[in-house]
């Protein structure tokens, strides 16, 4: 790929300008961590593909993976019209192709950075965990097949619920009019669709994609009947399908999960002050609940 130099390029946005000064500051770990909770774009072959391509480079006898922190700095060094997909960096690690091809972010730029595929995966860690801990939780539990761990990081999260295209103004999910987006899944079924964050929703649908921020309690409530399934981060790894049998059965698990630590709560004494009160009863009622997923009663 034939990358053009622009030495005079400046940051445009707070993320190059804060990974600027990480970088002027020698600050290797905040480098690290801020370039980690990024979403890069990758450029792509004109008219696209069947499956994303990785676009590669050579230099100094090494493979680099090429990759932009802003569309500013991809149309400065590839051109005004390069296509391109978005990916965040977690998603980007997880799926590196090579353990000896490295990374070039915004090169040609005075932002060029390089990084091993060791760098890449320390990014990585250090980026999800600090900007996107529910997408680390789940990425652990799938990576260590628990599912109940991945339903349990779910219930924890606010999630972006992305509304069709064209749809009316309604933000309220118990109203008919509410415009929901809706995929096919695998068997032909439709498919809720959601994402675990704002900024993976836009990486996938852009920024222009309209939604509303949901817990999976509220989604719960208003299940649409006619919809087979939930649809978490499609196309992502860390994507997750749960079956509308197992939407009530996560509806089920958490009422007795509230029942359990309403006990528990009941517990705490009540001679404690307002505010000791109201945190032992949290911790009990956390306890509790904690408990009924290790006793095996947790969503499946």
């Amino acid at each position: 790929m034939d990358v053009t130099a622009v030495p005079q390029w400046r940051p445009t946005n707070s993320l190059e300008r804060a990974l600027r000064d990480a970088v002027n500051r020698a600050d290797r770990d905040d480098a690290q961590a801020i370039l980690g909770s990024a979403a890069l774009l990758l450029p792509q072959p004109p008219g696209g593909l069947a499956e994303p391509a990785w676009p590669t480079g050579q230099a100094d006898g090494r493979t680099f993976v090429i990759a932009f922190t802003s569309a500013a700095a991809l149309r400065a060094t590839v051109g005004t019209e390069a296509a391109h997909r978005s990916s965040l960096f977690a998603d980007l690690a997880d799926a590196w192709p090579d353990p000896a091809v490295w990374l070039a972010v915004n090169p040609g730029t005075s932002l060029a950075l390089l990084l091993d595929a060791d760098m890449v995966r320390e990014a990585a860690r250090r980026g999800e965990q600090l900007a996107f801990p529910v997408d680390a939780r789940l990425r652990a539990a799938l990576h260590a097949g628990d599912q109940a761990g991945y339903a349990q990081a779910l219930l924890d999260a606010d999630l972006a619920l992305p509304m069709a295209p064209g749809c009316g103004p309604s933000t309220d999910l118990t109203d008919p009019e509410f415009g929901w987006w809706r995929s096919v899944t695998p068997d032909g079924g439709q498919s809720v669709v959601v994402y675990t964050s704002r900024e993976r929703l836009r990486a996938e649908l852009g920024d222009d994609a309209a939604y509303v921020t949901v817990s999976l309690v509220n989604l719960m409530s208003a299940w649409p009947e006619e919809v087979d399934a939930l649809a978490v981060n499609p196309g992502s790894p860390i994507a997750g399908m749960i079956s509308g049998e197992a939407v009530g059965g996560l509806r089920r698990w958490l009422d007795r999960a509230v029942t359990e630590a309403e006990k528990a709560a009941a517990t705490v004494d009540p001679n404690l002050p307002p505010a000791q009160r109201l945190q032992a009863a949290e911790e009990a009622a956390r306890a509790a609940v904690a408990r009924l997923a290790r006793e095996g009663a947790a969503p499946g």
